[in-house]
């Protein structure tokens, strides 16, 4: 009688109390969990011990396979599962687990599922392949081991790579970037510095260049990403890495706006489209940007014609079934075609109603037609409440403004709603009628939070009311302790007020959150000069360089420097 084998789940966890429940819950049925901790100081560890977790410790020391490794000494099970905290394992996945494990054409591989990456409301998800179910021991019983800083993977005892196989049937859920904020100020600088650190040990590691050129354009440092990216692809052999590469190097032009270089690029690498339906709404997109609308239909309708079965690689969240339909229909939109586009903005708001790109597409359609009605309807819905999608109440503003009087007429109920907060108190600073912007802020404030203290204390700071402005922005650090934006407010009224320690503790605090933030750069480097730090002054200008080196900010303080001899 076969015996079944034990399946187990590892964990390198810190301070994961809010988020860690949900992810051991997920777990339920699992033979054993096993979780290592790196230093929190909240309840985590109790936490994982009610979850009947065995929980051991392990220094953090900037090493994500020395953790990894800490955790899977810890493993006794057949097999095991690397999770994080802000990971979940799909409802119902456990028998499938089971199955795939017991397979005896599983042993000795590791199992790649596809893993959902949650973004905020109403934005589309992301799914790739990660390497996460595994036999600790291979078939002579040597301990397998994870290699590398970050982006660590696992080796066989004589390092060899681990044979992969791409499994489904499960997956697993990723909840951290839904709040951008906190993934940032969780993980923004450490990331990037161990990635910096690795590119400059392995300068020639495909990898590597690959990893800290994705991680750039995470934070909109595209055009570093953009050079890293095209050193990964000139390096990297293997063809599927290749394919990836090209894929993240087209994702970035298209977010830098650039629909010839996208164009360029994507028509040199026609084999994309074999494996990725993104390939064919970023080449759609660039066309439609450049009003090549025939071009657009056929790479869209493209993405439309790959079989479904096809195993998951990296794609977004309906890039081979709903967002074509959606991108045609705007398509057709253009090309005035409005009941066609009508016709199918409706037929996706009954499939799709959660997702922008068709709520936005819904709303264009129906003014299209003339079906306000239907315009209102939608905007309470969607606005009447709190938190909403990031951005769509602006992109929902700017959408009614082109439509002139029947559009201005949609947007009055937005300053009785509270997602319509954000439209409608930038719309009254634009004009300048502060005094309103802080009678909007203080009904708002306590629903919205940070976002309504930012935007009184910017109000402030225009009516030169600085230490009132300069308290409304330590309440938005406060609240939203991941937002580098209000960090680097706060040190802007502090600087006004004369007080530079407060301003260059508030602008350090906005490079731990966002360390691609230029502007943050830009004030702790006038910051250093105005007290005749140059030497300090010199580091931050080669940095900002190294972000953006012809950024006309970055150009005036080179000048200003070199005045004082500093190159």
């Amino acid at each position: 009688m076969n015996i079944a084998p034990t399946l187990g789940a590892c964990l390198i966890v810190r301070d994961e109390a809010t988020r860690l429940p949900d992810c051991l819950q997920s777990l339920a049925g699992f033979d054993a969990l096993y979780v290592v901790d790196t230093g929190s100081t909240d309840d985590t560890v109790a936490i994982a011990k009610a979850y009947g977790a065995q929980v051991g410790s392990f220094p953090w020391r900037h090493d994500f396979a020395a953790a990894r490794n800490a955790a899977l000494s810890l493993a006794t099970t057949d097999w095991v599962l690397v999770i994080d905290a802000d990971e979940r394992l799909s409802a119902g996945a456990l028998t499938s687990l089971r199955a795939i494990i017991a397979d005896p054409a599983a042993h000795g591989r590791m199992l790649a599922p596809v893993i959902h990456n949650e973004h905020h409301l109403g934005a589309s998800s992301t799914l790739h392949r990660v390497d996460r179910l595994f036999q600790p021991s291979a078939k002579d019983q040597l301990r397998r081991r994870f290699v590398g800083q970050i982006h660590e993977s696992l080796r066989e005892a004589d390092g060899s790579p681990v044979t992969r196989s791409l499994v489904d049937g499960w997956h697993l859920i990723h909840t951290g970037y839904q709040d951008l904020n906190r993934m940032r100020l969780a993980k923004g600088e450490r990331n990037l510095t161990l990635l910096q650190q690795w590119v400059v040990m392995e300068p020639d590691n495909p990898q590597a260049c690959y990893c800290f050129g994705q991680e750039l354009a995470v934070y909109g440092r595209y055009p570093e990403a953009l050079a890293w990216l095209q050193r990964a692809l000139a390096l990297v052999s293997d063809p599927a890495d290749r394919n990836l590469a090209c894929l993240q190097l087209l994702f970035t032009l298209s977010a830098m706006g650039d629909p010839e270089g996208v164009l360029t690029v994507g028509t040199a690498h026609p084999e994309l489209g074999a494996a990725f339906p993104d390939y064919w709404l970023i080449m759609g997109y660039a066309a439609v940007l450049l009003q090549q609308l025939d071009d657009a239909k056929g790479y869209f309708a493209r993405a439309q014609t790959l079989d479904p079965a096809l195993p998951v690689v990296h794609e977004t969240d309906g890039a081979r079934t709903w967002k074509p339909r959606a991108y045609l229909a705007q398509v057709a939109l253009m090309e005035l075609d409005w009941p066609h586009g009508y016709q199918e903005a409706k037929a996706l708001m009954a499939e799709q109603g959660d997702k922008a790109v068709v709520q936005l597409l819904f709303v264009r359609a129906a003014m299209a037609m003339g079906d306000d009605g239907a315009v209102a309807e939608l905007c309470q819905k969607l606005l009447d409440r709190w938190p909403v999608s990031a951005g769509l109440a602006d992109k929902l503003a700017s959408l009614l403004e082109e439509f002139g009087g029947r559009g201005q007429r949609l947007l009055e109920p937005f300053i009785g709603w509270p997602g319509g907060f954000l439209p409608v108190a930038r719309r009254l600073s634009a004009a300048g009628q502060l005094d309103l912007v802080l009678t909007l802020c203080d009904r708002w404030v306590t629903v919205i939070g940070a976002e309504a203290w930012a935007i009184a204390g910017s109000a402030l700071v225009r009516l030169d009311r600085l230490e009132e402005a300069l308290r409304a922005f330590d309440e938005a650090c406060t609240l939203e302790p991941g937002d580098w934006e209000n960090w680097h407010q706060l040190g802007l009224v502090a600087m006004q007020l004369g007080d530079r320690e407060a301003a260059t503790v508030a602008c350090q605090e906005a490079l731990r959150r966002h360390p691609g933030a230029l502007a943050a750069m830009i004030t702790l480097l006038d910051l250093a000069a105005m007290v005749g730090d140059f030497p300090q002054a010199s580091v931050l200008l080669a940095q900002a360089r190294q972000m953006a080196p012809n950024h006309p900010e970055v150009t005036q303080r080179a000048t200003m420097l070199a005045a004082f001899g500093i190159q």
